[in-house]
């Protein structure tokens, strides 16, 4: 029997994941310990590793998707094995149970209902597409977001109020005909179309709403993984945090200079020059420390005083704002915080991240 290579319990609080990359093609030979998929949380990213050694099959399943937790993505065993259809549904049961899944068999996979991956459902429905037209070319004849473009692809060319407006009365976009630039259609289009259907009897519904401006949203883009939760998290921020700005002006002069005497002195035997940034951390971490009343957060029902100092310092990425936390900063050199936040900033911008990095998660202390 083929081994199942499920996505695992990743924390109490991670119900699902979502699919990065395959890092290995369908009918790949695979080790038992080589990665072999990259998952996002909504916290950090992870490598799957085989579970076993030998042909690794893959399941219906796209970069993009988001799967449960126990879910089964993969089998690995012989060359003629084959994932099964059910082995979701498998998974599944097995997460109820809190039991691991069984080894998924060699049935030959044929889906019994419409096969869709989220990602094509989503397009789908956005798009008002009739899924029972769409041709499936994913695996084990799933329908995947690649299929779904390629039928939008071969459909009429239409503005989106003038689709809005056709499918608010119900016209079949296949049989408009397109006067626009290329034979797009365009609202001018449908309102001719309009003209010539007979007239409606009158109610005294509501009437429709007219459309909005052309061109008015250019695109709706699904908050997912990081992003969602960076929006989250800064929402919880503005309900838990007070919104106080202090401006003072104070003489740097000194400051200045202090520091420009260590970076001559320490940048290379440290491998690095302290910043402002890690000079004003390391002195807000033991200012918290020495007035405890400023390392605080608000509950529903109480003020909590941290025990510990943990510094959140923002760093901008190409996947959004994520928070390096560093915990008991008050206990830090300054050599030992710098290089700490310089590897986690690194890590932030270079790719996966580890668990203590947050997309833009609020810090129990100001920095």
């Amino acid at each position: 029997m083929p081994e199942s290579l499920l996505i695992p319990k990743l924390g109490n609080s991670v119900e699902d994941v979502t699919l990065i990359e395959w890092l290995v093609e369908d009918g790949a030979q695979v080790s038992k310990g080589q990665e072999v998929l990259e998952i996002e949380t909504d916290k950090s990213t992870f490598a799957i590793e085989a579970t076993a050694s030998g042909v690794i099959h893959l399941g219906p399943f796209d970069r993009g998707d988001v799967v449960p937790v126990f879910t089964v993505v993969a089998v690995i065993g012989q060359k003629d094995d084959v994932f099964a259809s059910d082995a979701p549904n498998r998974a599944e049961e097995a997460a109820a149970t809190g039991q691991k899944p069984a080894s998924v068999g060699v049935a030959p996979a044929a889906p019994e209902r419409l096969a869709i991956s989220p990602r094509a459902r989503h397009l789908a429905e956005k798009q008002g597409v009739d899924l029972a037209q769409v041709a499936a070319t994913g695996p084990a004849g799933r329908i995947i977001e690649r299929d779904v473009i390629a039928w939008l692809a071969q459909r009429p060319a239409i503005t989106p109020v003038a689709r809005k407006m056709a499918e608010e009365a119900g016209l079949n976009v296949s049989d408009l005909t397109g006067t626009g630039i290329g034979g797009r259609i365009t609202k001018k289009d449908v309102e001719a179309a309009l003209a010539t259907r007979a007239p409606e009897p009158v109610h005294d519904a509501p009437t429709t709403p007219a459309p909005l401006p052309e061109g008015d949203v250019l695109e709706r883009k699904p908050l997912t993984g990081i992003r969602k939760i960076i929006a989250q998290r800064m929402g919880e921020s503005v309900h838990a945090t007070a919104r106080v700005t202090l401006v003072m002006e104070a003489d740097v002069t000194e400051f200045a200079t202090m520091r420009a005497k260590l970076k001559a002195q320490v940048a290379e035997e440290w491998g690095f020059a302290p910043g402002y940034n890690d000079l004003l951390a390391f002195i807000v971490a033991r200012a918290l420390r020495q007035y405890p009343f400023m390392n605080a957060r608000l509950t529903p029902d109480a003020i909590e005083y941290m025990a510990r100092v943990n510094l959140g310092m923002a760093v901008d990425t190409d996947r959004g704002l994520v928070v390096p936390n560093i915990k008991d900063a008050d206990k830090k050199s300054l050599r030992e915080f710098g290089a700490e936040f310089r590897e986690l900033a690194q890590q932030a911008r270079s790719g996966p991240s580890p668990p203590i990095i947050s997309p833009a998660a609020p810090s129990p202390s100001p920095a």
